[in-house]
């Protein structure tokens, strides 16, 4: 099914794209959503001046939004990295979509997850109808099979303070919103693990209302992007809510697939993550064993 233009859209993905990505393999990440969701709108966020990149892009995947996200100048060589600068990437999408679409929900996906089956609206409508508390939802305490690693405590809090000593403008803006988790009786050590996960519209507001999306020196950060914006959720005293663990639509780690194709196809979930390549195939491999499931 198309995709729809983001003022028509209940529900966005946004897409933050490298200058390095494989265009091939994002455009087939944009296939599975396409295949796979009904009525959603895809913003796909290139760097500005990359304008060779956005052209192909929009050729490539012409029901989709791309756009330029402004960033500052990262310190060092920059180029990609999944901390500070893929933070403000992340937020500064998030913003526009609640911005130019009505959606209750926005789910940054990364290129290296796949869609399988159909269904995730309705499992979100459950899950954010059980919850009026939740501000973020994906994977949080609970992966495939069992539970995720969780971020040791002392972990998130030496990134907080460390900071302070290395760099205190950063250090300002990270500190509060872990220790201001901590005063909502939030544990800092919850992470919404970024490979797909969601945020409703009135966190993504309440966030940049906080003016954490427009702080430029966060692209310094030795934060994960994730953990960024789950600090924030909490700081503002959200939840952040996994699907129930015996119908959890999705199959993830951090750098390579929970199982084999064949297990996570099976199991019925109905999106995984990594398909970089791995020991039980290249990336090419099963990106087309997917596709051969699923008919597309």
């Amino acid at each position: 099914m198309p995709l729809v233009p983001l003022d028509k859209a209940d529900l966005v993905f946004v897409m933050p794209v490298g200058p390095r990505a494989n265009l091939e393999y994002v455009l087939d990440t944009v296939d599975s959503i396409r295949h796979n969701m009904k009525a959603v709108g895809l913003l796909l966020g290139v760097e500005e001046g990359a304008d060779e990149l956005r052209a192909k892009l929009e050729a490539g995947a012409p029901d989709a939004t791309v756009t330029f996200v402004k960033l500052p100048k990262p310190p060092g060589k920059g180029g990609y990295n999944t901390k500070g600068k893929l933070f403000l990437k992340t937020a500064r999408l998030l913003r526009e979509a609640v911005q130019r679409s009505p959606a209750k929900a926005v789910i940054k996906i990364d290129d290296d997850a796949i869609m399988l089956r159909p269904g995730l609206e309705e499992d979100i409508e459950r899950l954010l109808k059980s919850n009026p508390r939740c501000g973020g939802f994906g994977t949080v305490r609970h992966g495939f099979r069992g539970p995720v690693r969780k971020t040791p405590l002392r972990r998130a809090l030496f990134e907080s303070t460390v900071m302070w000593f290395k760099d205190p403008a950063v250090a300002r803006t990270i500190a509060p919103l872990v220790f201001g988790s901590m005063l909502r009786g939030k544990r800092p050590s919850l992470n919404l693990a970024g490979m797909c996960s969601g945020y409703t519209r009135q966190c993504i507001e309440r966030m940049d209302a906080l003016g954490l999306f427009d702080r430029d020196e966060l692209i310094r950060s030795l934060s994960q992007e994730d953990r960024l914006l789950s600090s924030a959720a909490m700081r503002l005293g959200y939840d952040l809510c996994d699907f129930p663990v015996e119908d959890n639509p999705f199959g993830f780690h951090w750098k390579h697939l929970p199982a084999s194709p064949e297990v996570l196809w099976e199991s019925g979930v109905k999106v995984v993550h990594s398909v970089h390549d791995q020991e039980c195939g290249t990336e090419a491999e099963i990106r087309e064993y997917f596709r051969r499931q699923v008919g597309r």
